[in-house]
């Protein structure tokens, strides 16, 4: 049978968190920098009455903006 002391089961313990630990935190930064916000000019719109920035599709040229209803044109004009 496998027998373990108490101080070498203590320390494969704390390796085994600490490993999962830094796993978990690599996996974390990893999703970050995968998941960055992309807008681009041609995304994002500014209206001219109540100058609230929005983010409409790409494919959009024209919208209505969210807080007043007044229709916005390419890149807030």
């Amino acid at each position: 049978m496998f027998s373990l002391a108490y101080k070498d089961g203590f320390v494969l313990y704390l390796l085994f968190t600490l490993g999962a630990l830094v796993a978990v935190m690599a996996y974390y930064a990893w999703q970050a920098r995968t998941r960055e916000w992309r807008t681009s000019e041609e995304k994002l719109y500014r209206c001219p009455e109540c100058n609230l920035t929005f983010i409409i599709g790409r494919e959009q040229r024209r919208a209505s903006c969210p807080r007043c209803g007044r229709r916005c044109g390419n890149r807030g004009g």
